[in-house]
């Protein structure tokens, strides 16, 4: 029985909420604001969150962020249940990484369909792996702003056995180098707060992380950029669109020396 955790300040959308979907099979669970969904996510593991954005004590684009945050749950399938209309922070939430956006008064039919869909498709895809995992060992952190990218690297190399996490830009990833102190960073270098070269000074200018290898991923065509980059010192530079078994490769080569 999948589990679902209804994360909305509503009471009647809640109540609403959890009597159709336990009356379609599944298990649900629900969190009132930013603080309960965040320990829901953690302590519950649900296998899809339908949250909405306006939330007491943080706003639910900090779950989002904090969902895709941690490994446990960086793929765990989210279903944003909104009333906002506006561009901008719609923008934000595709950006922090959702697999649908649903605007209220929202069709119950039409919402259940989408989390039928999300479901069937992780089961799915559970069962497919073109490699054996744990043949590989180390923690990975991806900086991308691209959710797409996010996800897939994600994906592809835990199921190769790293422990692969994710950042969404600059200050993010700053963060995460200092406290989980990856092995290899695979690092976009057009990143929102700061951009992805003074991550890379960042991660250089720092004792513990100074040697930590870095690949970079970027769609950056410019020469002067590149000797910057290289100037700052990366183990890797690779153009996107990129060739994934090409990345894999390099992460192995690197990760094994």
């Amino acid at each position: 029985m999948s589990k679902i955790l209804i994360v909305d300040d509503d009471p009647e959308i809640r109540k609403l909420l959890s009597i159709k979907l336990v009356k379609e099979g599944y298990e649900v669970v629900v969190a009132v604001d930013t603080y309960d969904a965040i320990q829901g996510v953690h302590g519950k593991r649900p296998d899809l969150v339908v949250l909405d954005i306006m939330l007491p004590a943080g706003g639910g684009l900090n779950v989002l962020k904090n969902i895709r945050s941690i490994p446990a749950s960086a793929m765990t399938p989210v279903v944003v249940l909104t009333a906002i209309d506006d561009e901008e922070m719609r923008q934000k939430i595709e950006q922090a990484g959702v697999e649908a956006y649903i605007r209220k008064p929202f069709d119950h039919e039409a919402l259940s369909a989408t989390i039928k869909d999300l479901l069937t498709k992780d089961a799915s895809d559970a069962g497919k792996t073109s490699v054996v995992p744990g043949i590989h060992t180390g923690k990975v952190l991806i900086v991308d702003d691209d959710p797409d990218i996010t996800k897939q690297l994600v994906s592809r190399l835990s199921h190769e056995g790293y422990d692969a996490f994710f950042a969404v830009d600059a200050y993010d990833a700053t963060q995460s180098v200092r406290k989980k102190k990856p092995d290899l960073v695979v690092l976009d270098i057009m990143l929102p707060a700061g951009g992805g070269l003074q991550v890379l000074k960042n991660i250089r200018s720092m004792p513990v992380t100074a040697a930590t290898p870095v690949v970079v991923l970027t769609a950056i065509d410019d020469e002067e950029m590149r000797q910057k980059i290289e100037q700052a010192g990366v183990e890797a530079y690779i153009r996107k669109p990129f060739d994934y078994e090409v990345l894999s490769a390099t992460i192995k080569d690197l990760l094994t020396k």
